[in-house]
């Protein structure tokens, strides 16, 4: 739940009227529809909130535990997943922040303070997606139906045009570079061939830090925002996510390589997405995440 003033405003927008530093806006986003019927990612959320933001300061989006997940239009649990983007959306126009760190939830919950944030910073704003996979995806390619496979295509403008029109204004290939992706579905790697998206395999920090630079300089963007799978990291170090892939980046470099961007660029959002731990001390691993994601201030 959002955190209350005593006259119960929340506590974000009371500070952005008394013209104070405030910290970013945390985003509560448990959503699991979009990536099955398994609740694993649900869990991890709110295990998160847990364990991280006992003082209960964030804002969330209601999200049920039950229902059929149907299949419409090539999309498994199509009609929760819209009802929830709409709300996640209303949301963020009413808090208006200035950054967000975000909680998931699966991939998808992105499409809310994504095309918030590109809204707000006119399109000046560099993406860069920390994850093993693509979700480059649309209904008539992805192998699974699962939405999760899918969100930066609609952030893109293309897919179900039912998410596309909430993703407005579209990003545009140029600001969007996927980082430590090793795992592309062939239609996906025919469209970032054809699109032109940068992809930054996984590499120790200084190597992957250059080429992030060299992307970055080439946008000409003023914010980043940043996208953290969790399956961006090795397995064999982090077996904490839904989708483990082989490969990627150990925790410490990748804590390096985000450290390293939060003190050298403006970051205006923060996305922990795919918690799906496997014991509650799992939590525990993410503590210096989780405090990058709070580091966050607002101009």
């Amino acid at each position: 739940m959002t955190a209350m003033t005593h006259n119960g405003t929340t506590t974000e927008a009371a500070a952005a009227r008394s013209g104070g530093p405030r910290k970013p806006l945390r985003l509560l986003f448990p959503q699991w529809q979009g990536s099955g019927d398994t609740l694993a990612l649900h869990r991890g959320a709110l295990l998160l909130r847990e364990r991280f933001f006992a003082d209960g300061a964030c804002l969330e989006v209601p999200v049920p535990t039950g229902g059929e997940q149907r299949l419409e239009a090539g999309i498994h649990g199509r009609s929760a997943l819209l009802e929830q983007l709409r709300t996640a959306r209303e949301l963020l126009a009413k808090e208006a922040p200035k950054r967000i760190f975000t909680i998931g939830g699966d991939c998808a919950v992105e499409l809310a303070p994504l095309a918030y944030l590109n809204a707000r910073c006119g399109g000046d704003l560099a993406v860069l997606w920390f994850d093993a996979h693509g979700d480059l995806n649309t209904p008539e390619s992805s192998p699974s139906a699962a939405f999760h496979g899918m969100p930066l295509r609609c952030l893109l403008g293309e897919g179900d045009p039912a998410f596309t029109a909430l993703c407005t204004p579209w990003l545009e290939p140029y600001q969007v570079a996927l980082v430590g992706t090793r795992d592309l579905d062939p239609p996906e790697e025919a469209y970032v061939h054809a699109a032109g998206i940068q992809v930054i395999p996984p590499a120790p920090p200084g190597a992957c830090l250059e080429s992030i630079g060299r992307f970055l300089e080439g946008t000409k963007a003023s914010s980043v925002y940043i996208h953290l799978d969790l399956d961006a990291m090795d397995p064999a170090r982090f077996p904490h996510c839904l989708c483990p892939t082989s490969g990627g980046f150990a925790p410490e470099e990748l804590l390096a390589i985000l450290g390293a961007l939060f003190r050298e660029r403006h970051v205006a959002g923060f996305s922990l997405v795919e918690f799906a731990p496997q014991e509650p001390r799992a939590a525990d691993c993410l503590a210096s995440f989780v405090a990058l994601g709070d580091s966050l201030r607002s101009l």
